[in-house]
């Protein structure tokens, strides 16, 4: 979820529009971990322990309190039959994700590389597996 809020809020241009943009997102965990840290100082940083991306949150941090607009995070539930159009686009792309053609080399998604300045100190790192967390 954080890779890819943070992912969006790069790829945003605050030109658009005068107001704050909505990314809509199903990890409600996620929502309310942003929207407390945004209320606390920033030396409050402590990931919960279900975050499994850690790296990533400090970097859309950055990006949240960097962007002259930054959007409002919102939760949308999963899995529902709910017709708004934040649903419908989670379910789009819930099904684009776990679809076969999702993760194989030819329809590769969306990669960036991941942000370095936002690593601790000293992690581990495997050729095969990348950076672990």
């Amino acid at each position: 979820m954080a890779r890819s809020l943070a992912t969006l809020l790069h790829l945003h241009s605050p030109q658009q529009s005068p107001s704050p943009p909505t990314l809509f997102t199903d990890h409600l965990n996620s929502v309310r971990f942003v929207d407390n840290h945004l209320t606390l100082p920033s030396d409050h940083y402590k990931p919960p322990s279900f975050t499994p991306a850690l790296s990533l949150y400090p970097w859309l941090f950055d990006l949240l309190a960097r962007s002259p607009t930054p959007p409002v995070i919102s939760y949308t539930p999963a899995y529902t039959s709910s017709t708004s159009l934040p649903a419908r686009a989670n379910s789009f792309v819930d099904r684009l994700a776990s679809s076969p053609d999702a993760h194989s080399l030819q329809n590769s998604p969306l990669t960036i590389p991941l942000p370095t300045f936002t690593r601790p100190d000293y992690s581990l790192h495997s050729p095969t597996h990348g950076y672990i967390e």
